[in-house]
């Protein structure tokens, strides 16, 4: 190989909109980055805090050009303005702006193009879509007779840490050990309202780790919320594997995190922080691979005090959660993605 392949990742994502696309995104960067890539990421501004893990990743980041009146505005040209620099053998995409006419925009000036999407909401002209959320099929998208899609948890996107975890898990007596994340911020004040009906929960002491998300203000302290002992954790990505494996069970919001949990067998409840999260986590709790909780919006205490009571006090229950929520992202075809990138444009 002459020379290293690059890919540019174009992604709704910044301080202000939030870190959902830029995650899943990062895992395929990763992924792309150990077949020896180099990774360009377009984006609005970041906080010092992630901006500092496309460092230690080796990722280069550039930042849109912000305008008050209309903040999140992308425009083709911005992509293509980078593109004509950096040369990529793909343009990959993530995030609702990006629609038919900015793929078509990409397309003409000669780039091959992978959506990466949750939502099949218009028509694509892209070379492939990439859809890891399930329940979806070829018949639910519009697109160019050519376009390859990529459909289903199999494709789901891990991190680093995660792919290949783990061997058996046997879950007995009580659970002790709950890690809680809202994603990378908390606009709904959720974790306060978990938080506070745990105290009311006829469980042992629990130790509760609350993932604070880089976008949520200042990190509280740890401190005992009623009987049950609760510490803030800000980590980095490469910490995140072993905290979630160290649960016992994860509350969690239902975006990509449930995958990485699948991965690692722990057994999940998860609410719905975002409308593209509702067919996805509606097929999971259908199957019995995620215990559901609805939107959080409507968030309700009795209901999450009689669940985490039920879950907490027995580990078939959490058992069979895990069995099938690792069993939807099998068999594992995150390399076939690679192999059709690699076939198309270049050699990874």
């Amino acid at each position: 190989m002459t020379s290293r392949p690059t890919f540019l990742f174009c992604i709704d994502a910044g301080t202000s909109i939030g870190l959902g696309h830029l995650m899943r995104s990062w895992a395929l960067a990763q992924v792309l980055k150990a077949h020896a890539a180099e990774i360009h990421f377009l984006c609005f501004p970041l906080s010092a805090k992630v901006e500092a893990w496309f460092q230690q990743e080796d990722i280069s980041v550039h930042y849109l050009p912000t305008d008050e009146k209309q903040p999140h505005a992308w425009e083709a040209e911005d992509a293509l303005g980078l593109a004509e620099q950096i040369d990529p053998q793909w343009i990959i995409t993530d995030g609702y702006v990006f629609d038919t006419s900015f793929h078509q925009l990409l397309k003409s000036g000669g780039y091959s193009v992978l959506a990466i999407d949750d939502i099949a909401d218009c028509h694509y002209v892209t070379d492939a879509v990439l859809n890891q959320n399930p329940g979806f099929a070829p018949q639910d998208y519009s697109a160019h007779p050519e376009t390859r899609l990529f459909l289903g948890p199999s494709y789901a996107l891990l991190r680093h840490g995660f792919e290949g975890q783990p061997g058996s898990r046997k879950f007995q007596g009580p659970a002790s050990n709950i890690v809680l994340s809202t994603g990378g911020e908390d606009p709904l004040g959720l974790i306060s309202k978990i938080l506070q009906t745990l105290t009311l929960l006829p469980v042992p002491p629990l130790f509760v780790k609350v993932i604070w998300g880089p976008l949520n203000s200042t990190r509280p302290e740890t401190h005992i919320r009623g009987k049950h002992r609760v510490e803030f954790m800000a980590v980095g990505p490469e910490e995140m594997p072993a905290l979630m494996s160290w649960a016992d069970l994860g509350i969690s919001a239902g975006g990509s995190m449930l995958w990485e949990y699948a991965a690692l067998k722990v057994p999940v409840v998860a609410y719905i922080t975002a409308n593209n999260q509702q067919r996805g986590v509606d097929y999971l709790h259908q199957q019995g691979a995620v215990r559901s909780l609805g939107p959080a919006a409507a968030f309700s205490a009795p209901p999450l005090q009689a669940l985490l009571t039920e879950l907490i006090t027995n580990p078939s229950q959490r058992q069979g959660l895990s069995e099938k929520l690792w069993a939807s992202i099998q068999p594992r075809k995150v390399a076939d993605i690679v192999q059709y990138l690699a076939s198309t444009k270049g050699e990874i």
